[in-house]
């Protein structure tokens, strides 16, 4: 047997990402004597200041290039024998689309593009139906993860880590420096398993049943209590409408696998199930109040956009709590990360650390490294064979004369812009917002200087014409739990659902990936995009 080791080699030198010369003759030695193995080089996957990171991404790199070579080249060999003619392309940590060819080449940058293409379709379906400002949420089986999405942009990061020991803890990972969209990631999902702690208290995540054997009401020989079989106890999941009605779950599985806390606790099997809804909603509310006020946004502007299997069930809690002004999910909200991958440009990107302190003769230096890295990035791009650049984004990570730490800042080459005195107002600005307070008596110091290059964004026909439903039929009731008692709730179907009509809480509706509670004191409308627009009676 072989380990990836035996395909791949991964070479970092300590100043490479100044001058990378001494990178390539290793690899031109190492090539004539294993010209079938897959070298990485830290100037060519993360040409970044910090070796340690800088070391950590290229190995990481060589070690899943194998495996993903491999798999790239069977999926494409598989769609030419099912004769399909266009090109295969994929999504980027950063939320762009790429080629095979550089995917093969950088495979780490395609780590988070899963949840990456969620926040995307959060973002572009939003900016459709005239919200700017939102809160993405993805809640799966195993995690939720949200990103603020700011003037209809998600926010950027320029590292994450992998392989944590404890997982949701930050230090306890590989850092990788590759660009990506901001991600909270919480161990919460559907299949998060419930548990008394050391102290005696009720615990949900951030161990998961997973997708096998799943929660107890999948009836796959799941045993431990998850949040989906609360959620079902609780009336929030209808037993016979899981998976459009492929799926009946079992309702006495569920109750069984509670049973056991609630005995723990000295508790009935509803109140139980109510404990569960509550703590893992609890710790999504707490992980993101905390994660959006560090970086200066006040969540009572943002709307939370929810989906994934288990987004919409836990929305309103999240969104309330928040003091948000409401709630939107899509109807589609099982796939809406598909949405994000056919909405997106082809795009890529490249950086080059200058550490300089802001003065004339460094800008000019600035706009030289600008220009070559536009040519760098339009030339992977070019990749695309049809694709034309349509938008060039430059940005510079910036940050004040003897810190550790930067942030980033775009900024334009036009004249009026690209002068220093722009450039600081810019910059005091943005880091006013952020931590409250500038300092202005310091020299402004430049670290990286990153371009990104962008096709043309794929047009996407969203409005839906309205199917005629048949309205008349016997309005239909369910019950769920609210802590004290059974609610007696209106229950639909999303397509049900007449356009700008105004419905009024407390409403459930069905498709579906999905479910959406909404309690009492809330306005539901279905736009033309056919996303659901909850708002609170007590919000504008």
């Amino acid at each position: 047997k072989y380990s990836a080791f035996d395909f791949a080699r991964s070479k970092s030198l300590l100043n490479s990402f100044i001058n990378p010369e001494n990178e390539f003759i290793l690899k031109n030695i190492i090539s004539v004597k294993f010209p079938d193995v897959n070298i990485s080089l830290s100037n060519e996957i993360s040409p970044l200041i910090r070796e340690y990171e800088r070391m950590s991404t290229t190995i990481c790199n060589a070690y899943i290039q194998p495996l993903a070579n491999n798999y790239l080249d069977n999926i494409v060999l598989n769609l030419e024998k099912n004769k399909y003619k266009s090109p295969l392309r994929l999504m980027l940590s950063s939320g762009g689309i790429t080629s095979v060819d550089i995917s093969k080449k950088f495979p780490i940058r395609l780590i988070e593009s899963g949840p990456a293409a969620g926040a995307i379709a959060a973002a572009y379906l939003g900016k459709k139906s005239g919200y700017s400002e939102l809160l993405s949420f993805d809640m799966g089986g195993t995690t939720a993860k949200m990103c603020v999405i700011s003037n209809g942009k998600p926010n950027q990061a320029s590292s994450f880590e992998v392989g944590r020991l404890d997982r949701f803890k930050r230090g306890s990972g590989i850092p990788i420096n590759i660009d990506t969209l901001d991600l909270i990631e919480i161990g919460a999902g559907g299949g998060s398993i419930a548990e008394i702690d050391e102290l005696g208290m009720l615990k949900v995540g951030p161990s998961s049943a997973g997708a096998d054997p799943g929660p107890a009401c999948y009836n796959l020989g799941g045993k431990d209590p998850t949040v989906t079989d609360a959620n079902l106890i609780l009336g929030h999941i209808n037993k016979n409408s899981f998976l459009g009605g492929k799926m009946v779950l079992s309702e006495e599985k569920a109750m069984k696998s509670i049973e056991i806390l609630s005995k723990k606790m000295n508790l009935s099997i509803l109140d139980t199930a109510y404990g569960i809804f509550r703590v893992v909603n609890e710790n999504m509310i707490t992980a993101t109040r905390v994660s959006i006020s560090e970086f200066g946004y006040d969540p009572r502007k943002l709307y939370l956009f929810a989906y994934g299997g288990a987004g919409p069930i836990h929305a309103h809690s999240i969104a309330k709590s928040l003091k948000m002004p409401g709630f939107i999910v899509p109807t589609t909200a099982g796939v809406a990360s598909s949405l994000g991958f056919l909405s997106s440009p082809p795009s890529f990107e490249f950086s080059k650390t200058y550490i300089c302190i802001l003065n004339k003769n460094n800008l000019l230096n600035i706009k030289s490294i600008f220009k070559q890295l536009e040519i760098d990035s339009k030339n992977k791009l070019y990749d695309f064979k049809s694709a034309k650049v349509k938008k060039t984004i430059y940005s510079l990570n910036i940050r004040h004369s003897g810190q550790g730490h930067d942030i980033n800042l775009e900024c334009s080459l036009e004249n009026k812009k690209f002068n220093i005195d722009y450039i600081k107002n810019e910059f005091y600005k943005k880091y006013e917002s952020i931590y409250g307070y500038a300092h202005k008596h310091l020299d402004v110091e430049i670290t990286l200087c990153k371009v990104i290059v962008k096709a043309e964004q794929p047009k996407i026909n969203l409005k839906y014409k309205e199917i005629f439903v048949n309205n008349n039929d016997k309005t239909k009731y369910r019950e769920i739990y609210d802590g004290k008692k059974m609610i007696k709730c209106k229950y639909m179907n999303v397509e049900q659902l007449l356009y700008n009509k105004t419905y009024i809480g407390p409403l459930i509706l069905q498709s579906i990936e999905t479910t959406c509670i909404i309690p009492k004191n809330c306005r539901i409308n279905k736009d033309e995009y056919n996303n659901i627009i909850v708002k609170f009676n007590d919000k504008p």
